[in-house]
């Protein structure tokens, strides 16, 4: 289910860390696929609002209006109903969009490009995919699960790998849009859950369910531990 989009959100980073995606370049600086709709006042839908859930466009568990037909992807998308990065509103065809743009900016599909740069160096050896988009379709089992976590509460490294830095662990744990000042804040980060405290980030979380499975993956930075179940 939806842990899988915490697998794009990493797969996004790396292109980042690559120079081939910049988290605040426009949506239509890579496709031509357009969300923000001009009748809204909206500034241009960017990367970083995707992985935010920030785009605007509505949760489709709750919200049902017509589908659009956009011509470089496979599915249709809802229009927008809020301008861009003014509120937070959970959307799976945010993250679908976003993992077309990995095989497009990567040169691979999909499947390969997590297989290659993720799945892999972590060796999560039982992890498959199935219809992937960049919203659902991994399957994995507890103990591969657990490598990905490990890497999370190492900062970006396992076994001596570097799969991601740590200056990017941390841009995906921080605020994407104002908040007020409090001294415990819940928000979404880039793909991530995040509850912060005064001392910082307490934990980050995302869970996931779908025909029938469920799963979490909660970690503790603090403690260095994590809390997964499928």
């Amino acid at each position: 289910g939806s842990i899988t989009k915490i697998f794009t959100a990493t797969a996004v980073m790396k292109l980042v860390e690559e120079g081939a995606v910049d988290l605040d370049a426009q949506l239509t600086d890579y496709m031509e696929v357009r969300i923000e709709r001009p009748e809204l006042s909206s500034r241009p839908v960017t990367i970083r609002h995707l992985l935010s859930h920030t785009s605007g466009m509505p949760d489709l568990r709750y919200f049902h209006p017509e589908l659009i037909a956009s011509p470089e992807l496979p599915f249709r998308i809802p229009p927008q109903i809020v301008p861009a990065g003014m509120h937070y509103r959970y959307s799976n065809t945010g993250f679908m969009i976003l993992g077309e743009m990995v095989s497009r900016r990567s040169g691979k599909p999909m499947d390969q490009f997590m297989r290659e740069e993720i799945f892999e160096p972590l060796e999560m050896r039982q992890t498959k995919t199935s219809q992937l988009t960049g919203a659902s379709g991994v399957a994995t089992t507890i103990e591969d699960l657990s490598h990905f976590a490990m890497m999370y509460l190492n900062h970006g490294k396992y076994g001596g790998k570097t799969i991601l830095s740590e200056e990017t662990v941390n841009r995906m744990l921080t605020q994407p849009v104002y908040y007020p000042p409090a001294e415990f804040q819940e928000y979404c980060g880039l793909g991530w859950r995040v509850k912060r405290g005064p001392k910082g980030v307490v934990t980050f979380f995302h869970i996931g369910g779908a025909d029938y499975i469920a799963a979490w993956l909660q970690l503790f930075p603090r403690y260095r531990m994590a809390i997964l179940y499928l």
